[in-house]
């Protein structure tokens, strides 16, 4: 069912190319800020000029795995929201970031996960892959689907609301409120096989096309969430804004100015 003309809401869409690991978790937190204070939820697409471990807000992180990334020359990044170690390679990374007055967040946080994993599986279908949402790690058939509950990695663990390609997770999401806003991003895989997070980087695995899953889920977001999206880069005082806050320790979150 089509939602009633005064459901849709226009947003922002910046379809970004690769960035270093610290533009990245930078321009993500300025974009929710803008978020809060726009009232207009924001959707950025975008790569990494370098193979990137990013860790959850929160997290804490092994000095032995630690020391393993940097003698690969992986750098690690800290982001602003929650979740398990990611390693950003082989990938295309989404950035949306929502009003916490938006009718998509007052809805509640459950239902929204929801639609943008149901956005998500929508775009596969577009570009021929045949994913699959399960809720909590039980797949369609109510069988669990079990995970290395120990390990530090984003995709050894079991989240709500997850998108699963060929029997694996595809799709690596993180959340939190932030003041004024709910930022959720995350790692969809341009692989359809392999997500080990050290073996990612062998590149033995099919590859799935950026552009069109780029414009995939440009269209799926904006069908599934009543949105309609206005394609706009970065203007040159955002640069200035992001760029004045690299170079941040990774213990660090980059504080903008509001």
């Amino acid at each position: 069912m089509s939602a009633a003309s005064s459901d849709i809401s226009t947003g922002r869409l910046i379809q970004d190319e690769a960035h270093g690991g610290e533009f990245n978790m930078a321009a993500d937190l300025y974009l929710s800020q803008e978020a809060g204070k726009s009232g207009q939820v924001i959707l950025r697409l975008y790569g990494w000029d370098l193979p990137t471990l990013s860790l959850g807000f929160h997290q804490k992180f092994d000095d032995i795995l630690r020391h393993s990334y940097a003698a690969r020359g992986i750098p690690i990044v800290r982001r602003p929201t929650g979740g398990r170690a990611v390693l950003h390679d082989q990938e295309l990374t989404y950035c949306l970031a929502i009003p916490v007055g938006h009718r998509l967040v007052m809805d509640g946080k459950d239902k929204l996960q929801e639609s943008i994993g149901r956005a998500f599986v929508e775009a596969g279908c577009m570009i021929g892959l045949h994913p699959q949402l399960v809720r909590r790690g039980v797949d369609d058939q109510g069988a669990q689907i079990h995970f290395a509950s120990g390990s530090p990695l984003c995709f050894d663990s079991i989240s709500r609301w997850e998108v699963r390609l060929n029997g694996r997770k595809w799709i690596g999401s993180a959340q939190r409120i932030l003041p004024g806003s709910y930022l959720q991003h995350g790692s969809i895989l341009l692989t359809d096989c392999n997500q080990n997070e050290i073996s990612r980087l062998d590149g033995n695995s099919r590859p799935i096309d950026p552009a069109r899953l780029r414009d995939a889920l440009a269209q799926s977001l904006e069908n599934t969430l009543h949105l309609v999206w206005q394609e706009q880069g970065w203007m040159e005082f955002e640069l200035a804004q992001i760029n004045n806050h690299l170079s941040i320790p990774e213990d660090n979150l980059p504080k903008l100015a509001s």
